[in-house]
């Protein structure tokens, strides 16, 4: 299949074909396809200042029909940015609703599976299904904690298990 999106002048220039292109469709909930970007139309609308790119990917049949039908509205995530290593956790850790965005990090207790936590204040970026990027005194490796940490205070004894890949 092909799909066309539109893409703002001033993030054009960062777009080369062959690139990865994570799609999602409404009329596919809960489902995401990886498309390549095919071209990038030179010609701009005038109106809209945007540029047509071409976006393919492979349909899914599912009990004989196509999932994707043409006209189907989509939503795409190019990667129109400069390329880095950003710290990212997921969603859960965000506590919100003072005054700055904070995560509860684990500090290491002596015996394994146990510490405290203590709160470090970040700044949210861009967020991706259920990730956030953060920007603050958070190191990469760290522990943080993703459930009950609306009720928790400095320096809470925890006991924990990490997540496994």
């Amino acid at each position: 299949m092909e799909v066309e999106a539109r893409v703002p002048e001033n993030s054009i220039a960062s777009l080369r074909a062959g690139v990865d292109v994570r799609l999602e469709f409404d009329a596919a909930p809960g489902q995401a396809w990886i498309g390549t970007l095919a071209r990038v139309v030179p010609q701009a609308d005038l109106l809209s200042r945007s540029f047509p790119v071409r976006i393919v990917l492979e349909n899914r049949i599912i009990d004989g029909e196509p999932v994707l039908r043409g006209g189907m509205l989509a939503r795409a995530w190019l990667p129109v940015g400069r390329d880095e290593t950003v710290t990212v956790v997921p969603k859960d850790a965000l506590v919100l609703g003072g005054p700055r965005p904070l995560v509860f990090a684990v500090e290491p207790g002596a015996a394994p599976g146990t510490g405290t936590v203590q709160p470090v204040d970040v700044v949210l970026g861009a967020a991706i299904g259920g990730s956030v990027e953060i920007r603050g005194g958070l190191t990469p490796g760290r522990l943080v904690v993703i459930r009950g940490n609306e009720r928790l205070r400095p320096g809470t004894p925890v006991t924990f298990s990490p997540l496994r890949d």
